[in-house]
């Protein structure tokens, strides 16, 4: 049995499509999921299953459509090991940035570091952009509330699914994860 880390996207949005997470966690319960483990909430899952991570996104998807009546919400799903690996390689802790101002977008879909220096040359301002597997890291020194660097852009710009987590979340998501 594996654990994953699902970030769901377009629930719990400015009052539109709300879902609680003892909703989430019953429904993900009875549709096969074990430990599932939910963290604040905008939609962050921790949750073991048999199949892979494909799977556990379809099935996850589905529930949230079918279910739950969420037809514009996606789920990203990454393993336990992805998420700590995407922790583990965050750029600006070495530097020492702010943990308050980072942030981590993570992309599904395909993309090449050209275009994200694209983006970031056109909107990052005084935010810095680096890249990483399966997602950007982001340093907004003014809030992420204030950058340009929002989903949308990198949703519209790479034509991916992207939803953002700060930093305190990450490493939260990690711990719940149990992976170093």
């Amino acid at each position: 049995m594996a654990t994953y880390v699902s970030l769901l996207r377009g629930v719990n949005v400015g009052g539109r499509c709300r879902l609680t997470m003892a909703e989430l966690r019953r429904t993900l319960v009875e549709i096969g999921f074990s430990e599932v483990r939910t963290y604040v909430q905008s939609g962050n899952v921790v949750l073991a299953a048999d199949a892979g991570p494909e799977e556990v996104r379809s099935e996850i998807e589905g529930a949230l459509r079918g279910v739950l009546g969420l037809a514009g919400a996606s789920a990203l799903v990454r393993t336990g090991e992805e998420m700590a690996e995407v922790a583990a390689s965050n750029p600006f802790i070495a530097s020492r940035r702010d943990p308050a101002a980072l942030h981590v977008t993570f992309l599904d879909g395909s993309w090449t570091v050209e275009e994200l220096d694209e983006i970031a040359a056109r909107w990052a301002g005084n935010d810095l952009v680096a890249p990483g597997r399966g997602a950007v890291y982001l340093w907004c020194p003014n809030g992420y509330g204030r950058t340009k660097l929002g989903n949308s852009l990198f949703e519209r710009e790479l034509n991916v699914v992207a939803t953002t987590r700060n930093w305190r979340t990450v490493s939260k998501l990690v711990e719940m994860s149990g992976c170093p």
